[in-house]
């Protein structure tokens, strides 16, 4: 009998074990969970319900109906959406474009200067957003730095481009630059510099060597950081403001913005959001499917 006691009191204490397992399990996930159930899926799905069900919101008689989503199919609506699109897409290029050679430089080249580096790449994120738009709108301005420059060297041009496109993307740049830099950095330190070494005895050029074996190394970084610079580049509101002026510069979140504030039409904003969520669930599937194909090749 003592042997059987000794079993059942092993499986007693397993069960207990176990038990406890699981509920500490449920109390490291439960924070998060109600964190992005709050925060997140709770406004998206009352923000659908708004566009489908007008009543719901209290601004509107409406019952369930399509019709904001076909309001938001129009012409003018769409023209914003492909402006933010456009806007994103040059903004994480251009922050890739300056980021790589930054961050590449300064983990693999100028390695006693690393921290410094890196330091002043993130700098932007230690000003406050608002302080960083208007030391902008000062340079860019008619009678800013860029133009008493051109004067002083008798170019003779118009450089103050304030409240146009390109100044909305160099806001958007320097505002995300950061977001691109901490993947790359992540992805670039991880690089083995020893199949740089073994590229280069193997007969490949320096530029062979960046192409064939640091670039798909770094892939993951590449991915992590354009995803992150583009999403909130693509949803900007206070930049195409501040930057941008007019309404040939306006992104689709000003328009948003505008229908839940001054226009009062909850349905119409609530529809354009949830186009907008679909541009960005749409181009994370993509990058997905991407990222999986090519890793399947690679195998």
């Amino acid at each position: 009998m003592s042997l059987v006691d000794d079993v059942n009191t092993q499986l007693r204490s397993v069960s207990s074990d176990s038990l406890l397992e699981g509920r500490t399990k449920w109390l490291v996930y439960l924070p998060p969970v109600l964190v992005i159930t709050v925060l997140f899926i709770v406004p998206v799905l009352l923000v659908g319900v708004t566009s489908v069900y007008p009543r719901f919101s209290g601004v509107s008689e409406l019952g369930f109906t399509l019709q904001f989503y076909s309001d938001a199919l129009n012409p003018s609506y769409l023209s914003s959406l492909w402006r933010s699109i456009w806007y994103g897409v040059v903004t994480t290029l251009a922050c890739l474009v300056l980021g790589y050679p930054v961050v590449y430089a300064a983990v693999k080249v100028f390695r006693e200067y690393e921290v410094l580096i890196l330091l002043l790449s993130v700098l932007p994120f230690w000003v406050m957003f608002l302080i960083r738009m208007f030391g902008w709108i000062s340079i860019l301005k008619d009678g800013g730095l860029f133009d008493v420059i051109a004067t002083q060297l008798g170019l003779g041009i118009d450089v103050a481009i304030l409240y146009s496109a390109p100044a909305v993307i160099i806001g958007l740049i320097f505002s995300w630059y950061p977001l691109m830099v901490f993947p790359l950095y992540a992805s670039i330190k991880s690089v083995d510099d020893s199949l740089l070494e073994a590229s280069k005895d193997l007969g490949a050029n320096s530029f062979r060597t960046f192409f064939r074996v640091t670039v798909p190394q770094t892939r993951s970084g590449i991915i992590a950081g354009s995803i992150l610079v583009f999403v909130p580049s693509f949803g900007s509101y206070v930049t195409p403001i501040l930057l941008g002026g007019t309404n040939s510069s306006q992104m689709l979140a000003n328009i948003i913005g505008r229908q839940f504030t001054s226009a009062f039409n909850w349905p119409l904003g609530a529809a354009l959001a949830m186009l907008m969520l679909v541009v960005v669930v749409g181009c994370l599937v993509v990058v997905q499917r991407y990222t999986t194909v090519v890793e399947v090749r690679e195998r």
